[in-house]
């Protein structure tokens, strides 16, 4: 060449060559050659692959370098995160992995061929990736009622510094997931418009800017059942009375029963597990208030809906037999003189129903007395 410069093509990489340059007349006539040896840069790594990410370390592997057979060389690896924090080891395992990394950060790699016998570097290959964040821990279901439930957690670890949010995802047979998110200075959310009586199960992860999640903590709860309806008395006597109420709303399909409490003044209390509507609360006292209260109960746990209350007081005996007698409107008022009137026209008749017997009775009297009343 007549230039002072040439390029030397088709070389292998890290491969060690000399290089002689001498001057050379028209005639042929060369001059006393210089000498010079160099190494070829040793050809980068193939494409860089994650196969693993966790919540401090990732797996990295990559391609083999081309033409490199029979080169002895190792790998440089290179990791920087988004607050300028640096580390680097030289491996010949592929794949190799990378630990002691912080939560949730973002990290830039790179991945160089180092030549053995010389510490000469190929151009690197570069590549982005973000740690998993931290997960929520010990998510517990409290207040649970029949339409909504608290769920309360403990924030993860080793986040500081780190924009997150939290999403929960909760879900009951026959239905498909619903999420809610909430923020990162949370540690509580409440869930409504659930199902009555159901069981739940309800996960919470912690979530980055870029849609990355940590893995899920889980927990499973059944909902409180609905309560009954407005409750009736439809019969109320000395000993017993007949009690029945509304269904509860939404429990269609969820097996239940309902538990039946009273007690009377006294303090003295019982109760019964039932499915039968309407129920009769028998073996009462006479002319005694009771607060009576329903509630549902789940067949499968036992778990008891928010209770329904009602008061009735109890007939007594007498009035019982006054209105065997036929005279519940005159219990509490005196015989106006037109009923007198009528007590004395009443016309001699056998005492065969025990209606008739105190309107004879009073004939009678009246017969004796004329002023009785």
């Amino acid at each position: 060449t007549a230039s002072c410069s040439t390029v030397l093509l088709n070389l292998q990489p890290g491969t060690q060559y000399t290089v002689n340059v001498c001057t050379v007349l028209e005639n042929g006539e060369q001059s006393e050659a210089v000498s010079q040896t160099i190494y070829t840069d040793p050809s980068p790594p193939g494409k860089l692959n994650i196969s693993s990410v966790c919540e401090t370390s990732v797996c990295l592997s990559w391609d083999r370098p081309t033409d490199m057979e029979g080169v002895p060389h190792t790998f440089r690896v290179t990791w920087e995160n988004s607050r300028g924090q640096r580390g680097s080891i030289t491996t010949d395992e592929n794949p190799t992995v990378l630990s002691h990394l912080r939560c949730g950060t973002e990290y830039s790699i790179s991945v160089c061929t180092v030549l053995q016998s010389t510490g000469l570097m190929s151009e690197p290959v570069h590549t982005n990736v973000c740690t998993k964040p931290s997960a929520p821990e010990g998510l517990k279901v409290e207040d649970v009622r029949s339409r909504s439930v608290r769920l309360c957690w403990d924030t993860p670890t080793k986040m500081k510094g780190v924009s997150y949010t939290y999403r929960i995802t909760y879900t009951c047979d026959g239905e498909e997931p619903k999420e809610q998110t909430t923020g990162s200075n949370s540690s509580s959310a409440d869930l409504c418009d659930l199902k009555p009586g159901v069981e739940y199960s309800f996960s919470i992860c912690t979530v980055l800017h870029n849609g990355s999640r940590s893995r899920a903590c889980s927990a499973q709860a059944h909902t409180q059942p609905s309560p009954p309806g407005k409750l009736e008395m439809s019969s109320v006597c000395e000993t017993s009375v007949c009690l029945s109420w509304d269904r509860p709303t939404d429990m269609e399909g969820v097996p239940h029963t309902f538990r039946v409490t009273w007690e009377d003044s006294r303090g003295q209390r019982e109760s019964i597990t039932t499915d039968e509507n309407p129920t009769v609360l028998s073996h009462l006292r006479p002319v005694t208030e009771y607060s009576i209260s329903v509630c549902t109960v789940l067949q499968s746990t036992g778990l008891e809906s928010e209770p329904v209350h009602t008061t009735v007081c109890t007939d007594s005996c007498l009035k019982q037999l006054v209105s065997g007698l036929g005279l519940e409107n005159y219990l509490l008022e005196k015989l106006t003189l037109k009923v007198v009137l009528e007590i004395r026209n009443i016309e001699n008749e056998s005492t065969n129903s025990l209606r008739s017997l105190p309107w004879c009775f009073m004939r009678k009297l009246m017969m004796m007395s004329t002023t009785a009343r």
